[in-house]
């Protein structure tokens, strides 16, 4: 009996890449597992000096597969993913399954015709797996009474190592005082309101510069919001920049602003805490309050309405705010790296090889 874990190979964005950082940390822990751990590779990797992947090829293998664990969220669409899900539920196996957000909810959002079927297979899909993990208490919270779930596991997300190095060059950002934002350009982030409460104080101080980086399906409709509000001279859409650069833009920020309207777990903000010059605001249904509580911390968390932005806004801009928080958000960021995270994992796969009944 071995213990497989999907590798995504393909950059889908922030869960992947925490889903390839995990394997790969795993791969270095494997013999804190109580079990022997392969890693599933649609390719494998010609440097495979563990020995540890394998791909359907395999099949001797996958016959002995006792836990499954994919780290990413659920897609009902013929992939390598729903094939080895199928596959581990023909063998009896256990299966782990990440959910990073409610996918139901997207595809609400995205209705057509061809995606009629994930309406009915989500929930029972969602039902199969025997635990569940989500990145934050809030999460599960919504979870459990929506598709009636037994067994979930709330284990954080995480940032490497690196994001509390300094960086040897320094990025000029405009404004005083700059602040910053990053994230995927999408409504349930909150930079509408965001916008509206910044058009709502500019005058009080015309230095001030909001900094935008992030690209996604709104960033044109996002741009002329800019232009209607007559915020063009101080708001910047910055596009995509990769994550040094993110690194290097909060290391120069007087501020950073995360007005999410729903996430399980705000990336972004952890990036934040970890590397901002001063205090970051974050929306307190973003997922990682939940653990900014639990390890005894009070922070800037605020409810994303307009007319707390505008409050915040308003105080950041005439030096109204506490900036003792910024080493605090560090010392909180500290503690959510990879090797915390891994061990929570191995944890719960030791627990759950233990109670395996074929």
């Amino acid at each position: 009996m071995s213990l497989l874990v999907f590798y995504p190979h393909k950059n889908y964005g922030a869960p992947s890449l925490v889903a390839r950082n995990l394997v790969e940390n795993l791969i270095t822990k494997k013999d804190e597992i109580n079990t022997d751990l392969k890693i599933f590779c649609a390719k494998k990797p010609d440097n495979d000096t563990e020995g540890v992947f394998i791909s359907f090829s395999d099949l001797k293998i996958l016959n002995h597969i006792g836990l499954l664990h994919i780290p990413t969220s659920p897609q009902i669409s013929i992939n390598s993913k729903l094939i080895l899900y199928i596959i581990a539920l023909g063998k009896n196996s256990k299966i782990l399954h990440n959910l990073h957000n409610d996918t139901y909810l997207e595809i609400v959002h995205k209705f057509n015709l061809s995606l009629t079927p994930h309406y009915y297979l989500y929930p029972k899909f969602l039902r199969k797996i025997s635990v569940l993990i989500t990145n934050s208490y809030m999460m599960s919270d919504y979870l459990i009474p929506r598709y009636s779930l037994q067994n979930i596991a709330v284990i954080p997300n995480c940032i490497e190592d690196w994001w509390f190095e300094k960086s040897e060059e320094n990025i000029e950002i405009l404004g005083d005082p700059a602040i910053f934002h990053h994230n995927r350009l999408w409504a349930d982030k909150g930079l509408y309101q965001l916008l509206i409460a910044f058009a709502s104080v500019i005058n009080k101080n015309k230095k001030a510069v909001l900094t935008v980086a992030g690209t996604g399906p709104l960033r044109n409709y996002y741009a002329s919001v800019i232009k209607k509000l007559g915020l063009k001279d101080n708001v910047i859409l910055l596009g995509h920049k990769n994550r040094m650069e993110i690194k290097k833009y909060l290391e120069s920020s007087d501020f950073a602003i995360y007005p999410s309207l729903n996430e399980p777990f705000s990336m972004a903000t952890l990036e934040a805490f970890s590397s901002c010059k001063g205090p970051v605001f974050y929306s307190i249904v973003a997922g990682i309050e939940d653990f900014v509580k639990l390890d005894g911390f009070n922070f800037h968390s605020f409810y994303p309405s307009t007319y707390n932005l505008k409050i915040i806004l308003q105080n950041i801009i005439e030096g109204n705010y506490d900036n003792q928080n910024s080493k605090k958000q560090r010392e909180f960021a500290k503690k959510y790296n990879i090797n915390y995270v891994t061990k929570k994992y191995i944890d719960l796969y030791n627990v759950e090889l233990m109670n395996y009944v074929h």
